[in-house]
Order: C-alpha cells, then structure tokens, then sequence
C-alpha cells in the first residue's frame, strides 16, 4: 500500500474538489493539516460517492424520459448500489413498474422511498396509489397509507376529501362523521359539509342527529335564506311535509318573492295535489325577473309534464312568458318543442324564427324551421335558412347539404357547385363517406344540367369510391352512359346493382329495361319494363314512352302506338309526337 503524507491528502483533495482552489491556498492547507488523514478521507471519497450518484441518477432520468427504459432500470440500481439511502432513485424505479404495469414491484419501490423519506408529498401519492390499485377487496392498507398521509400533509385538505370517500365505500359512518368534522374545524361551516353530516346521519339511521346537523348551518348562518330552503326541502324529500311548509312559510314572510322558496312551496302544492296553489307558484318564478334561467326551465318542464295541466294553459303561460323576457332564447326554444309534442308545428314557426333572431347560432332551432320549409317546399326559405346557418355554424354539414338541393330546385347550378365544394372543405375524418358520397352526386347532378359531361362521370366516379352502394350514383351513371350509347357492359352492371337492391323501384327498372334495350336484348327488356309499370312507372312519360319503344321491338306495334299516346299526354320526350305521327320507333 502506498503511504500518503499531509501533502499528497490535500493534493488529493483538492483534486476530488473536497476543498476550493483560491488565493487563500496556503490557509486551505493549513486547515487541511490540521485534520486527522481518515478523516479527511472519509469526507472526500463521501463527496465522491454523492458526485458518482448525482450523474447516475441524472443519466437514469435522462434515458427514462426518452424511453430507453432498460437503460433507466440499470442506472438506477446502480445509484441504489451506490448509495441504498437515497429515496428518489426507488421512486423512479416504482414508477417505471407502474409504466410497465409491473403491480408488486412498483408497490415494493415506493414502499421503500417513503421508509427513507416519510415527508415527501410525491412518494406517499404514488404509494397510496400503487396500494389503492392492488385492492380491490381489501381496501385497509389504502386506508392506513391515507390516514398517515393526512397527518403528514395537514393542510392538503383534498387528502381528507379522498379519506372520507374511502370510508363511504366500506360504510364507516363513525370515521366518514370524524373527517367532515376536522374539515369544518379548517374549512368552517358550509352547505356542502352539513349535507354530506345529514346523508351519514340518515344512512346511520339517526334522523335526529341529522336534522339537528341542519339546523345548525341555519344558526351559523343566520341571514342566508338559502339554507333554511334547503332543511325545507330535505323535509319535504323525506316525508317531512309540515315541517317543510312551515320554514317555506317563514322564509317567504322573511323575503315573499325569494325564487328558491317559491320553487319549494310549488313542489310542496304538487306533492299534496293542491294544483291551483301550485300553478299559483309556478307563475310566481316564471315571471319573476329574480329567478335564475335555470330555475324558471326546470319548472316550466315540470309544469308541462304535468299531465293535470291543459295544454291552453301551458301556451297561455309560454306566451306572457314571451312578453316579460325578450332576450332569451331558452323559453321560447322550449315552447317550441312543446309546440312540436302537440303536432303544431305552424304555430312553432314564429317562435323559432324569434329564437334565432336572438342567437343565430341556435342549430337545432334553424334545423326544425328548415324541415318546415322542407315540407312546404318552399326552396327560397330553404336557401336563406341554410345561408345564415351556415355563417353561424360553418361546420354543421346539413346547411350544405339541403342548400345545394335547394339551388338545384332553382337551377342555379354553378351556386351549387360551390357549396359543394365549400362542404367538401369542411369535412374530416369523422364525416360518413356516405354523405361525403351523396355530395358528390349531387356535384355530378348539376354538372350533368350545365352539359359537364367530363366532370360529371369524375365527379360520380369519385361518388362511388366513397360509397360503392349509392344507389343514385349508379342508376344516374347507367342512365346516362346509355343515352350516349358507350359503355353498356358497366352500365348494366351498375343498373344491375340497383334492381337487386330495390326490385320495386319503378325508375331503378326502367334504367336496366333501356340498358337492355340498347344491348338490343328486348325480350329481357320487356319483362323489366313491364315491371316498371306494375310500380308506378305508368305515370311517367319517359317510362311509358321506353315501353312503347320496346314493345315495338318485340314486334307489338299496336301495344307501342297506344303508349305512345299515353306517354304523350304525360309529358313525354321530344320525338314522341314524330313517333305517333309516324306511327314507327324513331331512334333518339
């Protein structure tokens, strides 16, 4: 062994940095000599060992935070074998096993950081959590970590808030009593507290001390009206009627219109079948600009519910409602609803129109007045409708979709288009490819009416893509390659797709007659054709005009001639005329 004299100590020290190199050296060595030499080199290869931990459990929290988690577990143990005194590098290695749901081992970690350091907030937490996770039946040792913790924590009150849930679930009414006291000795008395005292009370079974716990927020709060509204309504809930009527009665001499009260007492007339008194109530809140929006809709509800209450009464009261408040939009969206229930939907009208004149942004308010102008027909109601919808709500696909129907009925083609595409710009992944496919189509339609052959096969073809279903798409694309007589062989296919999906549909069946026709297949066309008719097809020109086409075919002229005549006073095509005067087929 080599043998260190005084110098070569504090040269050594001064390497490790055991002592600072200053101006004031000489004293440095001084102090140094004056140590004992195992001392001395207790203290530097301690600082050593702290040095040596510090990188190791810096190099762990680095590799742990990018992931590298075998690397982590290695240069944390290392650190415990370094130094098994030190609390963090257990903690990081507890929650790495939760990480990898590694249950005991994370328990067994965090166990070990708090018998090292007992005071640190964030090793109880992880511990508690890790016991509270790992029982499931037996919930004492959650229980015990958290008591400790809120003796170790005082002023985390949260901690007494999750104890006191703790001892709901195993039903320790006695303990659950104990926490609501320590918190209202820090917290004071409060609505919430004395609640929570009046359930454990009434699940212990002692009514009295329930009550009693009630009251006594009522004496500590002496000029709070909403308390005693609360012992009242507890005493109503639990059968307590007269109780219940009397502190109602006191409180509304105290302050007669106080909405809380008044909504009591309306529920006191209704529980004891007393309707007039009880209307008498309901119209105080509705009128009374005091009452919160809330309150006054969650007695309108209760109040059209009722089924005692006849519906004249219920618009009597809607309408003056109406009159006292003209800025919101709650009651007057409620009144519509009910105008709904009781299939009045025109009287709805104006009041839905209010609605929206208020908040333009009310969606479901513009969506029922657009399906009244759906049913009316009325496409220009339909296009100013969707219009401001669409300003108020960009994102609701609806307006869209029905305004570019709604340009269609007014032939206004390219509009059309552009809203299309403007919805098209709005769609995400969560939009169905069905509707994503039906605007398409649509896109495809109105190509089809400004002469876009091109961009109408893109745009049907781009349809289908998206939904290889859409009955529509494919019919209107059969129909279509068949009057320019191409493609015939996809055009029955897609025909085909239609029929089988809906054998009855009279305009699916005169599509796949005509594609056979043009495939100069008529017996086949005939049978098609002729079911066409038998659902409807009779009244339509153009089908009735196809089947005397075909049955010309098939070589039954006079047939021909007499549906000819028929389509005709249908409103058939141009060459029907030509066709009659003739008295031949005449190919389009």
């Amino acid at each position: 062994m080599i043998k260190l004299n005084k110098l070569c100590y504090v040269l050594l020290a001064l390497l490790l940095g055991g002592l600072s190199l200053t101006p004031a050296m000489g004293q440095n060595i001084s102090q140094a000599q004056e140590l004992s030499k195992d001392t001395l080199l207790a203290n530097v290869l301690s600082d050593n060992l702290d040095r040596k931990y510090s990188y190791y459990y810096l190099e762990g929290v680095l590799k742990k935070n990018t992931g590298d988690l075998d690397d982590a577990f290695q240069l944390f143990n290392h650190c415990i074998a370094i130094d098994s005194t030190q609390a963090d590098a257990y903690y990081q290695l507890g929650s790495m096993y939760m990480q990898l749901n590694q249950a005991d081992k994370a328990l067994n970690s965090f166990r070990k950081s708090i018998a090292i350091d007992s005071l640190n907030y964030w090793y109880n937490e992880s511990y508690f959590i890790s016991l509270y996770n790992a029982s499931a039946k037996d919930m004492a040792p959650a229980i015990a970590q958290l008591e400790a913790m809120t003796r170790r924590f005082p002023n985390k009150t949260q901690l007494q808030f999750q104890l006191f849930e703790l001892y709901s679930q195993s039903r320790e009414y006695d303990k659950m009593i104990s926490v609501l006291d320590q918190l209202e000795s820090k917290m004071g008395k409060s609505e919430q507290l004395s609640m929570q005292k009046f359930r454990v009370y009434l699940m212990k079974g002692e009514e009295d001390k329930a009550y009693a716990e009630m009251l006594a927020l009522v004496e500590a709060c002496p000029n709070d009206l909403r308390y005693r509204v609360v012992l009242a309504d507890l005493y109503l809930t639990n059968g307590k009627k007269k109780q219940a009527y009397s502190l109602l009665k006191k409180v509304l001499e105290q302050e007669p219109d106080f909405p809380m009260a008044v909504y009591a007492l309306a529920s006191y007339y209704q529980q004891t079948n007393q309707d007039k008194e009880y209307l008498d109530q309901v119209q105080k809140i509705i009128f009374n600009p005091k009452a919160e929006d809330e309150l006054r809709l969650n007695l309108i509800r209760q109040y059209i519910s009722n089924p005692k209450v006849d519906s004249l009464d219920v618009i009597a009261l809607f309408d003056k409602a109406l009159e006292l408040d003209v800025e919101d939009d709650q009651i007057p969206m409620l009144y519509a609803q009910y105008l709904y229930t009781q299939n009045m939907q025109d009287q709805a009208k104006p009041v839905l129109e209010r609605v929206i004149k208020i908040d333009p942004s009310n969606t479901p308010s513009r969506l029922m007045l657009l399906g009244l102008a759906i049913k009316a027909d009325d496409y220009k109601e339909v296009i100013t409708l969707c219009q401001g919808g669409i300003l108020a709500s960009p994102s609701t696909l609806e307006f869209y979709y029905y305004l570019a129907i709604a340009y269609n009925q007014a032939e206004s083609y390219d509009k059309l288009i552009e809203v299309v595409e403007s919805a098209l710009n709005v769609v995400d992944e969560t939009t169905p490819k069905e509707l994503i496919s039906d605007f398409y189509a649509i896109m495809g339609d109105a190509y089809h009416s400004l002469g876009k052959t091109k961009e109408l096969y893109q745009a049907y073809e781009k349809a289908l893509e998206l939904n290889p279903e859409n009955l529509g798409v494919l019919n209107n694309y059969a129909y279509y390659l068949s009057v320019e007589k191409r493609q015939l062989d996809k055009a029955e296919q897609m025909s085909k797709k239609t029929v089988d999906a809906e054998p009855s549909n009279a305009t699916f069946l005169d599509t796949y007659a005509w594609i056979l026709f043009e495939l100069n297949r008529f017996t086949q066309a005939k049978v098609f054709i002729d079911t066409a008719l038998q659902h409807g097809g009779q009244e339509s020109g153009v089908v009735v005009e196809h089947a005397g086409d075909i049955y010309w075919k098939v070589g039954q002229k006079d047939k021909a001639i007499e549906l000819w005549l028929q389509a005709d006073k249908l409103g058939a095509g141009p060459k029907i005329k030509e066709k009659i005067k003739k008295r031949k087929y005449i190919s389009e």
